[in-house]
């Protein structure tokens, strides 16, 4: 990820951990067709980032599960809403790949 695109979402991460309610945020978004997976919407110089999480397996928190982009309503990689759910499955089952973002 290019050093804007970075600091871009640290600051997003920091407004989050602020903010009690993520539904009414510009920045998260249900992904439809995926239950409990959801996306971290932004843009830095014409790139749509779309890193895809779920909240959770802890009361309070969110796991990022694949980094995406968006090109032409696609994801970029395609199959990047599968991935998330295959990763968040393996996570709520086992809950050992989970580490700090940093």
């Amino acid at each position: 990820m290019p050093v804007k695109a970075k600091a871009r979402m640290d600051v997003i991460i920091e407004y989050l951990e602020v903010t009690k309610d993520w539904k009414n945020t510009p920045y998260i978004k249900q992904l439809k067709g995926y239950k409990g997976i959801h996306e971290i919407r932004f843009t830095v110089s014409n790139i749509q980032y779309r890193p895809l999480g779920c909240y959770g397996p802890d009361k309070k928190s969110f796991v990022f599960l694949i980094g995406a982009k968006e090109q032409g309503d696609e994801f970029n990689p395609r199959n990047a809403p599968w991935k998330a759910a295959k990763r968040k499955k393996r996570i709520f089952e086992e809950r050992r790949y989970i580490r700090e973002y940093q």
